[in-house]
């Protein structure tokens, strides 16, 4: 049985599980695209459909690598397989942007269609601009792209995506950046279901960035199955959304709970008082060009003993990477990285301002303390950063 043949059907085998209908999509964005994860069966896969000579249907741009495209040609056997990965999506037609947060780079338009698979990603964008894309895994997302087609599961229909939960967030100030992962992980764990939508209100303007905002969706996307939240003044088509809610479930919330969480998980502390062997990691979901921009500058004239890695897509390119033990790194992330074997002799303990990195770097790495920092000058370096031309209409 040829490719072709196979992605009929994985299609049909959709439509006897109750898919019947596919819509067409106006873009796709695939994860699982490092080796570190998806290894020899998913670069196997690949090649069977290189050798189809299959290309994609729509725009379709790709998660990080397992490196940056400098260290493909270190000759280590990661890189040689990552660079087959890479080109094999480039001679299909996909655009190797090599980030979780395509949606800084391209117009979304609400209420249309769309096949992404970053959990974080389709959170933003869902809950933002209103588009319509499930939690897609990888493969479906590539043959979704090759087809200009995808399921259209529950999330996709208009009917099934009305708020069902009240959360009422009682802030007396906007929340920064881990503040913000706290409450996304608090809303996440409380309602696991796929349709288990909630509708967040605040009593005082929520967060103090665009850094913010996708640290809260990063982390609710993290420990929830939901690919959707609606934000009170935030989700384009909140008013809608508000109308025809019906609530089953009540929750609030307030700055004590919140306060309360990142007692347990966090090392409140200052970068100055880090030593040589701390590695601070911003950057998950992938800093905004801004971000990058105003925390090498700020940075920079602080004297640090501890390291801190900023993981960002390529176009955030600066003119140096590397100052005063900050490193930019490009087209990565530290969890789907092959760095992390490299850091073990370096350093003792990892530190993020990430609940969704903090999640999977407990899960991955075994000989590092992996902790989340609550550090002033970091809020301070990120907050008000504008992030993109983000358009929202509240």
């Amino acid at each position: 049985m040829n490719l072709r043949e196979r992605i009929e059907k994985l299609k049909d085998s959709l439509r006897r599980a109750g898919y019947e209908e596919f819509v067409k999509i106006e873009t796709a964005h695939i994860s699982g695209i490092s080796y570190i994860n998806i290894g020899e069966p998913g670069l196997e896969f690949l090649e069977d459909i290189a050798r189809e000579e299959l290309r994609t249907r729509t725009f379709t741009t790709c998660n990080p690598s397992c490196m940056c495209v400098e260290d493909l040609r270190t000759g280590t056997e990661e890189a040689e397989k990552q660079r087959e990965i890479i080109d094999i999506l480039k001679s299909i037609g996909v655009s190797t942007w090599l980030t979780c947060t395509p949606y800084e780079y391209m117009r979304i338009r609400k209420e249309r269609y769309y096949a992404w698979s970053e959990s974080s990603a389709v959170a933003f964008i869902n809950s933002i601009f209103d588009a319509y894309t499930d939690k897609f895994p990888g493969p479906l997302t590539l043959i979704s792209a090759l087809t200009g087609e995808a399921p259209k599961t529950e999330i996709l229909r208009e009917e099934e995506r009305y708020p069902r939960i009240i959360v009422e967030v009682d802030n007396d100030r906007r929340l920064g950046i881990v503040e913000a992962g706290i409450l996304g992980m608090m809303i996440g764990s409380q309602y696991r279901g796929k349709l288990e939508i909630p509708y967040v209100k605040f009593r005082k303007t929520p967060f103090t960035s665009i850094e913010a905002i996708k640290s809260f969706l990063a982390a609710f996307s993290t420990f929830s199955n939901c690919p959707l939240v609606i934000m009170e003044g935030l989700s384009v088509n909140y008013r809608k959304y508000r109308e025809k809610m019906c609530i089953e479930c009540k929750l609030k919330i307030d700055m004590r709970d919140i306060l309360s969480n990142l007692k347990d998980l966090s090392v409140r502390s200052s970068l100055k008082d880090l030593d040589d062997r701390s590695l601070v990691v911003i950057g998950c979901p992938h800093l905004s060009k801004n971000g990058v921009t105003r925390l090498i500058d700020v940075a920079s004239s602080i004297m640090l003993r501890s390291h801190i890695w900023v993981f960002t897509c390529r176009f955030n390119k600066v003119t140096s990477s590397e100052r005063r033990n900050i490193k930019v790194i490009y087209d990565t992330c530290l969890f789907v990285s092959s760095y992390i074997e490299d850091i073990k002799d370096k350093f003792d303990r990892i530190y993020t301002i990430s609940l969704k990195q903090y999640y999977y770097l407990t899960k991955r790495v075994r000989d590092l303390e992996v902790l989340i920092l609550v550090d002033k000058e970091i809020e301070e370096m990120l907050n008000n950063v504008s992030g993109s031309s983000l358009l929202v209409d509240v």
